[in-house]
């Protein structure tokens, strides 16, 4: 409940900033984007954690993890941080890469920043690769939170193309928008990449 709890703190001090920046005159670009930026955080973090409370129901069954066995009972309530850690900051550093070789409000830009956060999620999967919902929990923290960081890109952008009215409504829907949309790509090719290593284990008769 104590994390759970902080997650809501997160969201709710995120909304808060972001209305309050609203509700006076001007646009604020600092305060609206750390604002957006912990209201991602939040929510990716929600995310992750009802993966976990799904487990301890016991949905996790056909995945090979007994919440009832004391030795499974948190065997996805515990991330590999460094993985996650290292995996948020790679999905910032190359969707911040694909802004210099193509406009990511166009087509092409979308593109590659959805294949590089489905690559990013299949490392992440196979790194902590004990368990499906494992692959696929680890794969929304790190690309969620990598979403949460790209909230400054999605601020960057936005003070190009928009006018000051509408700039903490585009900054504010990014930070809930970002992390999402970007989990979701995380989630599914973490899953992607706990089957990966555990076919190439299956694979070789040493392993």
């Amino acid at each position: 409940m104590r994390v759970a709890g902080l997650l809501l703190g997160l969201v709710v001090a995120g909304a808060v900033a972001v209305g309050a920046s609203t509700l006076t005159p001007g646009a604020e670009p600092t305060l609206v984007t750390a604002a957006a930026g912990l209201l991602g955080v939040g929510i990716a973090g929600l995310i992750a954690l009802g993966i976990d409370r799904a487990v301890e129901r016991r949905l996790s069954s056909p995945f090979d993890c007994d919440p009832g066995n004391a030795a499974d009972r948190d065997c996805f309530a515990n991330a590999d941080r460094l993985a996650v850690g290292a995996g948020s900051a790679a999905v910032f550093v190359r969707v911040g890469l694909v802004h210099l070789v193509a406009d990511p409000l166009r087509i092409d830009g979308a593109v590659l920043i959805a294949l590089a956060v489905a690559t990013i999620g299949v490392v992440v999967g196979y790194r902590t690769a004990d368990g499906l919902l494992d692959g696929l929990r680890d794969g929304v923290l790190a690309c969620g939170l990598g979403g949460a960081l790209c909230v400054s890109l999605a601020a960057y952008d936005a003070r190009k193309v928009v006018d000051v009215a509408a700039f903490d409504a585009v900054v504010a829907g990014s930070g809930v928008v970002l992390p999402v949309s970007f989990g979701a790509f995380g989630g599914v090719s973490g899953a992607v990449g706990w089957w990966l290593a555990d076919w190439l284990s299956g694979a070789d008769p040493l392993a």
